[in-house]
């Protein structure tokens, strides 16, 4: 499973959407997820991929979309497969 098809089963059980319908290019709104699902949703994925995001950010101007959490992710997975 990749990790976008990973990412995309936390984001659908965080916001009750089915996983067909979660595209890369959709914004929290699209999905139905406010500001204090979006705090569930960065704790799930941290627990999900044993990362720890750091505070600086997660700002929510900067993770607005699918797309900005997938590329988050992946930068803290690249660092850890590197050590």
């Amino acid at each position: 499973m990749s990790r976008f098809e990973q990412i995309k089963d936390v984001i659908a059980t965080i916001s009750s959407v089915d996983t067909k319908e979660i595209e890369l290019g959709d914004s929290w709104k699209d999905i139905g997820i406010d500001s204090l699902r979006l705090v569930e949703l960065i704790v799930a994925l941290e627990d999900k991929f044993s990362i720890k995001i750091k505070d600086s950010e997660l700002n929510p101007q900067n993770l607005n979309s699918v797309e900005t959490i997938v590329e988050l992710i992946n930068k803290y997975m690249d660092k850890k497969e590197k050590k």
